[in-house]
């Protein structure tokens, strides 16, 4: 279990927040899915892991989130790291037809009206204690597992959609996660979120 420290800095703001507030103090990021419901954010940009490729648009939730990115209601993009772990011939060419994260900008080399992102917080120490608390060495596929939530955060996208649920659900992981304002979901669950959210059909 990650023991966190008194103060947390919020990950859309920076703003050092006291462990177990409900939203940030400054931006009302929420840290609580009751705060949903009460901020000015909305859920607008999700980064999908690897397992939520679609190519045979078998997955009806996956589905549901492609018709909304459709609708220009979502956008939907992949980490660099998802590209190196995927397999399959037409697993790989659905992801190529997915944006990618934008690029971070860089002082004196990015322009302010470019794509290029300000840089979110580097926490891939805290990402690691949350999600394998017991492990003393990762393999590679949990450094990807890191390294997909990593890019996530710095990114500033707003909700990371997986179905591996033991390294991102399960254990308490998904509310120690949401508790310092990374959200991660099951497409199903994410699904029912945005339909009681906003009332998409």
């Amino acid at each position: 279990m990650y023991d966190m420290t008194d103060v947390f800095e919020c990950v859309k703001c920076g703003y050092k927040n006291t462990v177990g507030a409900p939203a940030c103090d400054r931006c009302s990021w929420p840290f609580s899915i009751k705060r949903w419901r009460l901020t000015n954010f909305k859920i607008h940009r999700l980064t999908i892991d690897t397992g939520c490729i679609n190519a045979k648009r078998k997955d009806p939730d996956l589905n549901k989130l492609e018709d909304w990115k459709t609708q220009e209601l979502l956008k939907v993009e992949i980490a660099f790291v998802l590209l190196k772990e995927l397999k399959g011939e037409n697993r790989l060419k659905k992801a190529q037809q997915t944006d990618s994260h934008p690029g971070l900008f860089i002082l004196g080399a990015s322009a302010l009206s470019g794509g290029n992102v300000l840089a979110g917080p580097n926490i891939p120490t805290v990402l690691r204690q949350i999600l394998f608390p017991t492990v003393s060495s990762l393999n590679t596929r949990q450094e990807n597992d890191v390294e997909h939530l990593r890019a996530h955060i710095q990114v500033g996208a707003d909700v990371f959609v997986t179905k591996n649920t033991a390294d991102f659900i399960k254990n308490g992981k998904q509310q120690q996660l949401a508790s310092i304002g990374v959200w991660v979901f099951q497409p199903s669950e994410l699904v029912s979120l945005l339909k009681e959210l906003y009332k998409w059909d």
